[in-house]
């Protein structure tokens, strides 16, 4: 009877060994290939012993080694891409480690931050493809117009009528023209001016119409609704050339 138990213990133990042939090899030359610093093959192997036997603690811990020595080595790899300018194989580099080693805040951050020196050259390229502004565009859009009518007397004025007879209005006191977007809407306003300048009267009117004014030329302002037709530079652009050409 003890001769049987024998048997059946040797039987037991050599199943137990034999169990998992597959896992053992990987695990093998997983070791290898990690006494190389070949971490990424390691990785792979140790990986593929681990998923014949989870619970085997030889197996996740030199698993977990890998995964750590393979995301150190291709942040390193990002590293030194990045300073060569190569961020495109930098930032690939990044996203390996980041893969392969998921509790990296290192690799992570590197790659975040790779990808955002990709977005800023690629912006600054197209920045440089643009065409250069005509002279008379540069002018504009460095400084604001600065309106010189042909009068600064202070204004006088009594009126209960439609904003754009009132802005009209302002424009021949002062010798200014007034244009209007083509969205402006008919409101009738009244105002009472006295003895204020030309900005605040202005400023009194566009209270009262719900509207905005905006200088496009010395001499010309442009009356519109809030947050159309001014939001659009070049068309803002076309009215002052048509102005000055006429």
């Amino acid at each position: 009877m003890q001769r049987w138990g024998t048997i059946a213990l040797f039987i037991g133990i050599s199943l137990a060994v034999v169990g998992c042939p597959k896992g053992r090899t990987n695990f093998n030359q997983g070791r290898k290939a990690q006494n190389l610093q070949d971490y990424d093959a390691a990785f792979e192997y140790y990986q593929k012993a681990l998923k014949t036997d989870p619970e085997n603690a030889e197996y996740r811990i030199k698993f977990d080694q890998a995964r750590f020595g393979a995301g150190e080595a291709h942040t390193k790899k990002g590293l030194k891409l990045r300073e060569q300018g190569d961020l495109e194989n930098a930032a690939s580099e990044f996203r390996k480690a980041a893969i392969m080693d998921p509790s990296s805040v290192a690799a992570e951050q590197e790659l975040r931050k790779t990808v955002e020196m990709i977005d800023d050259r690629e912006r600054a390229a197209n920045a440089a493809s643009e065409p250069p502004p005509e002279s008379d565009e540069a002018d504009l859009a460095s400084t604001p117009p600065q309106l010189k009518p042909l009068s600064r007397a202070p204004i006088n004025l009594k009126m209960s009528n439609d904003a754009k007879v009132v802005f009209d209005t302002i424009g021949k006191l002062a010798g200014l023209a007034v244009i209007y977007d083509p969205d402006f809407p008919a409101r009738r306003i009244s105002v009472e001016l006295n003895d204020v300048t030309l900005e605040q009267a202005l400023d009194i009117v566009c209270i009262e119409s719900k509207a905005f004014s905006t200088p496009i030329s010395e001499n010309i302002i442009l009356a519109h609704v809030i947050g159309q037709f001014v939001a659009d530079f070049n068309n803002k652009l076309d009215l002052a050339k048509k102005w000055k050409q006429s």
